[in-house]
C-alpha cells in the first residue's frame, strides 16, 4: 500500500478523507504532510487488486484528489502525487471506461496548477493508467520496473479483436523524456526505498522552487504533449505488428 511509505518519507503526515460529497474512496489516500519543513498535499492513486482484477479508483477518488489539489493552490503549496496500479489483465473493462471522464477531470486540474507537482510511480508492473495520472512537473519511477501499454488490433484471422501488452521498461520512459528520474529499488526493504524516495522528492522540490509558478504550467503542457506523441509512436509501431 502506498501509505505504508508515508512515515518514511514525511516528518508528519495528517490524513484527509472524503469528496465532501459522496463518500471516502480507499484507492485514493491522501492529506497533508510536512516534508523537510516542507507542507505538501499528499495524493495516492492505487489499484486494489481482488481475485486476479484491479479495482481502479472510484469518482469520489477523482474528486478527493481534485480537492487536495485546489487546498495546495490556494495556500501555494506543492503537490505530491503516488501511483501504483498494477497491470492485472489486459481487457478493456467497464469499470476502466466508465473512469474516463473523472480521470479526465482531475487530469485538468493537475495541468492547470500553478504550484510544483511531482508524481511518484510506486509499483514494479504498472498499468498504463498510471502514466496517465502523471500530468506533473517532474515524474519518478523505480529502477526495475516498468509501464504496460494495452495495444488493440484485429485478428483477421480468427475474427475478433485482439489486446497485447507492450512493457516499457522505466530506463526507455527515461530515453523517451516520460520519466525524469530513477530512483534504485530494495527489495523488501520499505524503510530504505522510503528514504530513498524522500532524498529525492526533496532536491526536486528546491529545483522547481525556482520555477515561476506561470512557467510551470507551460511546461507542464509541454511535457504533457512530448509525453503524448513519445507514446503514441510507440503504439502506432507496435499495432503495425499485430
Amino acid at each position: 500500500m502506498i501509505s505504508d511509505y508515508f512515515e518514511y518519507i514525511f516528518d508528519t503526515f495528517i490524513e484527509l478523507k472524503g469528496d465532501r460529497k459522496s463518500g471516502e474512496d480507499k484507492s485514493v489516500p491522501g492529506g497533508l504532510a510536512y516534508i523537510n519543513g516542507q507542507k505538501i498535499a499528499v495524493i495516492g492513486f492505487q489499484g486494489i487488486v481482488s481475485d486476479g482484477v484491479t479495482k481502479y479508483p472510484e469518482p469520489e477518488g477523482y474528486r478527493k484528489s481534485i480537492r487536495l489539489m485546489t487546498l495546495a493552490e490556494t495556500f501555494n503549496k506543492p503537490v505530491l502525487i503516488f501511483t501504483d496500479i498494477p497491470e492485472i489483465d489486459n481487457s478493456v473493462s467497464t469499470e476502466k471506461q466508465k473512469m474516463l471522464e473523472p480521470t479526465v477531470h482531475a487530469l485538468e486540474c493537475m495541468l492547470n496548477l500553478k504550484v510544483p507537482i511531482i508524481s511518484v510511480i510506486m509499483g514494479m508492473n504498472n498499468n498504463s493508467l498510471t502514466l496517465d495520472l502523471c500530468a506533473s512537473d517532474r515524474i519518478i519511477m523505480y529502477d526495475g520496473a516498468s509501464c504496460i501499454l494495452n495495444i488493440a488490433g484485429y485478428d483477421l484471422s480468427k475474427n475478433k479483436e485482439i489486446i497485447q501488452n507492450i512493457s516499457i521498461s522505466s530506463d526507455e520512459l527515461v530515453k523517451m523524456n516520460i520519466v525524469d528520474r530513477v530512483v534504485k529499488y530494495l527489495p523488501d526493504d520499505l524503510k530504505s526505498n522510503g528514504k530513498l524516495l524522500k532524498d529525492v522528492i526533496i532536491d526536486e522540490l528546491n529545483d522547481l522552487f525556482k520555477t515561476n509558478p506561470s512557467a510551470l504550467v507551460e511546461q507542464r503542457f509541454n511535457k504533457l504533449q512530448s509525453k503524448f506523441l513519445s507514446l503514441k509512436s510507440v503504439y502506432n509501431q507496435m499495432k503495425n505488428h499485430l
